[in-house]
């Protein structure tokens, strides 16, 4: 299938298509960008709330401590399209608000799948959060890294730690203490038991504990915590729907699910907007847990979003200041 894009200034061919996913582990530290489309509605929720899940009682008489449990808070919104929440779990250093919002202040992947008709039940691990810490059980903890914090996430090409930091451009303000953009991400960083392998174990038991007590979920995990998935998985495959896998570099910008007329030989494939790949690439699945990359469209552009219009025709969003909108539709 051929197409081209529609923009206002003119027209640009395009060579191949979109993509991918869904026991998804993702590598963001602060959320989604936002299309016009999405920022507009306000959120219909039916109902919210939180849970404590796993875990278990340790010392004797007044001296005992619960420990080894999770935090949940879970939205549930009033047109639920999809039988199964989206359970996510955030990565080292952080919380759940890793995906209730942006420093900036823009919506993060909670609201992204509420939006988009799935419950959602964002976790703080154990240890993290509202899931207190408790020494006698955890051991010592991981401190905040400031220097990691800037080196790492917020503002890479400054520090030049790898041939491609000094391409890093997303991050909005100046990424240094005293700007407001980075002092809410700096806040949000938290302590961590130092014992991974004792994190993997206690954050297997609890996300198990949580699905057994609201049922088979898709698990999403964000870099740390991708580490996480595979046990659970392993452990009850029946309560973790789908397990899906597949492993590409191509800086994803957002994801897709196709459904509509204008190219309904792509129904139930999935659409990737390619940022460092400047492309629009689809993912299909074999009903076995495995995803390929069926076809990848390279456009000349970073490529922030894209979203799927009522009549099927596809729309990418350009990752720059002005952000070009561009209509993909049949050639």
């Amino acid at each position: 299938m051929r197409g081209f894009f529609d923009h206002r200034q003119g027209r640009a061919r395009v060579a191949r298509a979109v993509a991918v996913v869904a026991v998804l582990s993702v590598a963001l530290t602060s959320g989604h960008a936002q299309t016009p489309a999405t920022t507009a509605r306000p959120l219909s929720i039916a109902k919210q709330g939180y849970l404590f899940a796993g875990g278990k009682y340790s010392g004797e008489g007044g001296q005992q401590v619960l420990s080894g449990h999770l935090y949940a808070e879970y939205q549930i919104p009033s047109r639920q399209t999809h039988p199964w929440p989206v359970v996510m779990v955030h990565g080292g250093g952080q919380s759940g608000t890793n995906f209730t919002g942006t420093p900036d202040g823009r919506e993060g992947w909670a609201q992204y799948f509420l939006r988009r008709g799935y419950a959602v039940y964002v976790v703080d691990q154990p240890g993290r959060g509202r899931a207190a810490y408790e020494t006698k059980a955890y051991g010592p903890a991981s401190p905040v890294n400031f220097d990691t914090a800037q080196s790492r996430f917020v503002s890479p090409e400054r520090f030049n730690l790898w041939p491609q930091a000094r391409l890093h451009t997303q991050w909005p303000g100046k990424g240094e203490p005293g700007d407001p953009v980075f002092d809410q991400f700096f806040s949000s960083q938290v302590p961590a038991i130092q014992d991974f392998t004792l994190q993997q174990r206690l954050n297997r038991d609890a996300i198990v504990a949580l699905l057994e007590k609201i049922g088979p979920s898709i698990l999403l995990t964000h870099s740390q915590s991708g580490t996480f998935g595979w046990p659970v998985a392993d452990t009850r495959p029946d309560l973790v729907k789908p397990v899906i896998y597949w492993n590409p570099v191509i800086a994803p910008g957002n994801l897709v699910f196709y459904k509509g007329a204008m190219f309904p030989q792509w129904n139930g494939s999935a659409l990737i907007s390619g940022l460092a790949s400047q492309a629009l690439i689809r993912v299909t699945f074999d009903g076995k847990g495995g995803a390929t990359q069926t076809e990848r469209w390279p456009v000349g552009f970073r490529v922030r979003d894209a979203e799927i219009a009522p009549d099927g025709a596809i729309w990418l969003i350009q990752d720059t200041a002005t952000g070009g909108l561009y209509r993909v539709i049949p050639k």
